[in-house]
């Protein structure tokens, strides 16, 4: 029996130090969009079991080549906060 389960994610602030206003958008709608598809495919992690709120979460850093899309970089950026969150 699948269990349906309802999150509400959100991000207040995201940092993105160096990258051009231009892909700003596109970063951020690729993070929601890989948020999404870890949060079905993988399941909720269980910190959101807790009932906390969590008030911070280092997504850490990471390279990028000049000129990369932004969803590339979006999804790497969706990706390493799903793991910490996982943690």
């Amino acid at each position: 029996m699948a269990i349906n389960q309802t999150i509400e994610l959100h991000i207040e602030k995201l940092v993105l130090k160096g990258f051009p206003p231009s892909q700003r958008q596109h970063i951020q709608a690729a993070v929601q969009a890989e948020l999404t598809r870890l949060f079905t495919e993988k399941g909720v992690p269980s910190s959101f079991s807790t009932g906390k709120n969590i008030r911070y979460i280092n997504g850490g850093a990471f390279n990028s080549k000049q000129g990369e899309k932004g969803e590339t970089t979006g999804n790497s950026i969706a990706r390493s906060l799903y793991k910490n969150l996982a943690k």
